[in-house]
């Protein structure tokens, strides 16, 4: 399928979108990213962490935090029936009020965008995606007390499936890369190097604040029984299934 017809759109300018779960750190990278002189991010909008997401209703959202793989519908590529000229024009036109459109860079981000990046660039052809992952185990007990109700396991099947439907769909996309929060919080003036150089950025002094992981509380949440309310020989054996899969990520199930 091809892209939209020629129209109001970003016209010269380039979209980068910022991916990835909940508390993985897509808020902190989209905020250091948007104080580059080149670059637009949505911000005052008033919408929960200024989320592109909560400013149109072309896409429609799909809640659930940690459930995303879960919801009908939640994989959207280019052969989606939302892959419309006038449904990328709705969109450009909800979030273009929204931007410094004198800048070069226009970004966004939103969470369940991890599985609509096919989509979203058929509505913009030429943007760039980052995906920043986290470790599935910190990032699912950042997120437990939004969903107190649900085991912990189930969050890092949501996890996974996202994560795997990303590295399938990236395959299809012209500009994408991925950085893990782990070495982003480890080495940040050379991860926000190494993002501004993919997205055609000159390098700025870009940090306003020290960077730091708190996945070690969540690690510890992690291995508590108790917290985590599974049976040693449970925990074993989600491990075991886990494990192959989250190497791949660079992820080891002993934390």
């Amino acid at each position: 399928m091809t892209g939209p017809e020629t129209g109001p759109g970003p016209q010269g300018r380039r979209m980068l979108f910022v991916v990835g779960l909940h508390r993985s750190g897509t808020t902190l990278l989209s905020k250091l990213l948007a104080r580059h002189s080149q670059v637009s991010g949505l911000q005052d909008t008033g919408a929960p962490m200024d989320e592109g997401q909560y400013l149109q209703d072309v896409i429609p959202r799909i809640g659930g935090v940690g459930a995303l793989a879960f919801r009908k519908g939640f994989h959207r590529t280019e052969a989606s029936p939302l892959a419309t000229p006038e449904a990328a024009r709705q969109l450009w036109q909800a979030w273009a009020p929204h931007w410094n459109l004198e800048k070069p860079v226009l970004l966004e981000k939103s969470p369940p965008y991890i599985t609509a990046t096919r989509l979203l660039q058929y509505y913009f052809p030429d943007a760039a995606f980052v995906l920043i992952t986290r470790h599935p185990f910190a990032q699912a007990m950042a997120i437990s007390k939004w969903s107190a109700n649900r085991p912990a396991f189930q969050f890092v099947t949501n996890w996974l499936i996202c994560h795997e439907v990303f590295a399938a769909d990236s395959r299809h996309l012209k500009q994408s890369m991925t950085i893990r929060y782990e070495d982003f919080c480890a080495a940040p003036e050379d991860g926000l190097r190494r993002i501004c150089a993919f997205a055609g950025l000159p390098p700025e002094d870009l940090l306003d604040r020290e960077i730091r992981s708190s996945n070690a509380k969540y690690f510890a949440q992690w291995n508590d029984p108790a917290r985590l309310r599974l049976g040693r020989a449970q925990t074993a054996a989600i491990r075991l299934a886990y494990g192959r899969r989250l190497a791949r990520w660079g992820y080891d199930t002993r934390v």
